[in-house]
């Protein structure tokens, strides 16, 4: 079994996402766009677009708006036998009661347009939450989770206002946990008011892409140190499009690090890198690419290979330009991880 976890619809037009949007958000929405009104949210645009020209509908509408051709090229064209739907639609914006309410749109647009159409049986979806309104995105977790059973995720978009280990996140990884709901951590290009890099705004996209790991490393860190993991045992998190190279040497620093100076967070009660191993997951894409076969990036892992047999994850990051397919993945490991990478590690994960 083939499972792409990353895979991002898209609504055929800006009305059609409207119409599920609450009020006075909907109006207020409708207004901004229609008078191309100003906003505070930051986004880097990607030279020359940042999806696949095939994945364009001939009858009309953005890429990945039709969930026949994505039917098309994703599950029949390259073998694709569940696809998780993450629909970054609803952007980060500075008022998070605002955002909870492009959530809610998001979450009730997908199901509609997606979860429960002809292909259904294949599409998963994230539930997208705001997570600067712990409160709200609590509600829509219950919400979302009772009204439709192929809500199988938490999407959380990681451009926040503190690094996700803190104490105000603790509700939702609660209601995740509970449910048996992996949270889902996904970048977007327009950061809202909060920070896309531990440092601050880059100037140009270029730098962005590359450093998509080092946010995911700052808030991987908050987790562990902040004793998310142990308060929560049953807590999954899954951290897309960021790379995994890096993973190793990160787990080696912080168990070092914790030998030393563990006095100082007692409620961390194993080395961290146990904690990684048994909670956190990462998708394959955008993978550290050597140029034949397994090499540099199977150096990486050295000392920390049985992190491919439970916590790599195949994605494509449809419908982008640099959407990697199964075989080029896979044929950056040795093939007795190949069943767990495609989909086996997913399966269990997202109880498929």
């Amino acid at each position: 079994m083939t499972i792409d976890c990353d895979v991002h619809p898209t609504p055929h037009d800006f009305d059609e996402f409207l119409s599920y949007v609450p009020e006075p958000w909907r109006s207020r929405e409708a207004m901004a766009f229609s008078t191309r009104g100003e906003g505070s949210s930051y986004s880097y645009y990607v030279p020359g677009g940042s999806t696949r020209k095939e994945a364009i509908p001939n009858t009309g509408g953005p890429a990945a708006s039709d969930p026949y051709l994505t039917a098309e090229q994703l599950l029949e064209g390259i073998g694709v036998d569940i696809a998780i739907l993450l629909s970054l639609v609803a952007r980060p914006v500075a008022n998070p009661v605002h955002e909870s309410a492009l959530s809610e749109g998001s979450n009730r647009w997908l199901q509609e347009r997606w979860l429960h159409g002809e292909f259904g049986s294949r599409y998963r979806g994230a539930i997208r939450v705001c997570a600067d309104a712990p409160d709200r995105a609590v509600a829509e977790i219950e919400r979302a989770h009772e009204s439709s059973d192929r809500f199988n995720s938490v999407l959380v978009v990681p451009n926040v206002l503190r690094p996700l280990g803190h104490e105000p996140y603790m509700p939702i990884y609660e209601a995740a946990a509970e449910r048996r709901l992996p949270v889902v951590m996904h970048l977007t290009r327009p950061a809202g008011m909060a920070l896309g890099t531990p440092a601050g705004f880059p100037q140009h996209f270029v730098e962005v892409q590359p450093m998509y790991s080092l946010l995911y490393a700052t808030h991987l860190v908050s987790m562990v140190f902040n004793g998310v993991f142990e308060r929560y045992p049953d807590l999954r998190v899954v951290y897309v499009e960021g790379g995994i190279a890096w993973l190793p040497a990160l787990m080696r620093r912080m168990d070092r690090n914790w030998e030393g100076l563990r006095s100082e967070v007692p409620w961390v009660k194993k080395p961290p890198s146990e904690y990684v191993a048994e909670q956190a997951f990462f998708t394959t894409q955008p993978i550290e690419e050597p140029l034949e076969g397994p090499g540099p990036l199977m150096d990486a892992f050295a000392g920390a290979e049985h992190l491919l047999s439970r916590n790599v994850l195949f994605s494509t990051d449809y419908p982008h330009w640099d959407a990697d397919e199964p075989r080029w993945v896979l044929r950056q490991f040795p093939s007795e991880y190949h069943d767990a990478i495609r989909g086996g590690s997913a399966r269990a994960l997202y109880r498929l």
